[in-house]
């Protein structure tokens, strides 16, 4: 659903065909059709419905599609799907940063999903605060502890008795491809508590201590409040857990070289390079 919603986005999207005037040729057509935005939207849900449905191989009732980018288009895909089911995970952020460390070999590379932590966590704290009346929110931590109060929960979301969840066939209808949460399959068969307190092994030395304490102090009281966790506390917790110099030098040097990325957008000037050289080639070759 990324690209489709952000064809009417100005900006956002970085692409060979100029994405720019692209969007201004969609906004030009949309504007024409009868009701607008809400046209495209409605169309969409119904292609995007079809490609589900033929993904369905034994009449499936739910069809789950997930990533932590959807949180740039929660409010979006509320209004295509208004009748969907929206179930929102919130996690304490010590937590989330120590998962994405994890999945990256505990290498420092923040700048790879700053998105998510800063734009994204707004812009999933506004879809919360628009649709809560409607949505499921769910407590990660809460859910390690207590499983079977929090899937009766969700169960009751989505209409369903406990027996007639627990007899639905989830493994054989798993859609396979190379995305998806390939650490965490991994590494747990079953629910376990490890990952709530695996932040003091990530969180291993004074650069990741500050940036973990600046970024808990940007997202503030009021923000805290809505994830569901104690501001204080967290930051206490930071304070007061013990840390070396491990990876120290190296996450300088990544910490350097996000800056620099930020400032330049390196990754997409490289993208651009390589582009470039590919079409000096064709030029060459004619």
């Amino acid at each position: 659903m990324l690209p489709m919603i952000y064809s009417l986005r100005s900006e956002g999207s970085f692409t060979e065909y100029n994405h720019e005037s692209s969007n201004l040729a969609i906004q030009d057509f949309i504007n024409q059709l009868p009701d607008g935005t809400n046209s495209y939207y409605k169309e969409l849900s119904q292609f995007i419905n079809k490609l589900y449905q033929l993904n369905c191989h034994n009449n499936e009732k739910y069809f789950l599609d997930k990533t932590p980018r959807y949180s740039l288009i929660a409010n979006d895909l509320k209004k295509i799907f208004p009748d969907a089911k929206f179930i929102v995970l919130w996690r304490n952020p010590l937590s989330i940063l120590s998962s994405r460390f994890h999945s990256y070999g505990n290498k420092w590379r923040i700048y790879n999903y700053k998105v998510d932590l800063f734009k994204g966590l707004n812009s999933l704290i506004d879809f919360h605060q628009q649709n809560k009346e409607n949505i499921c929110t769910i407590n990660y931590e809460n859910f390690i502890k207590q499983p079977d109060k929090e899937l009766s929960k969700i169960f009751k979301y989505l209409d369903l008795s406990t027996n007639e969840a627990y007899d639905i066939e989830t493994g054989s209808s798993n859609l396979t491809g190379r995305m998806g949460d390939k650490t965490g399959i991994s590494d747990y068969k079953t629910i376990s508590s490890d990952p709530i307190e695996k932040w003091k092994k990530t969180i291993c030395n004074p650069l990741r201590k500050r940036w973990l304490t600046n970024y808990v102090k940007w997202i503030g009281v009021e923000k805290f409040e809505v994830l569901g966790y104690d501001y204080n506390k967290t930051l206490n917790d930071i304070k007061s857990h013990k840390v070396n110099f491990k990876n120290v030098f190296s996450d300088a040097l990544r910490m350097t070289y996000g800056l620099i990325d930020e400032l330049l957008d390196v990754s997409v000037a490289r993208k651009k390079y390589a582009s470039q050289k590919q079409l000096n080639n064709l030029t060459t070759l004619r």
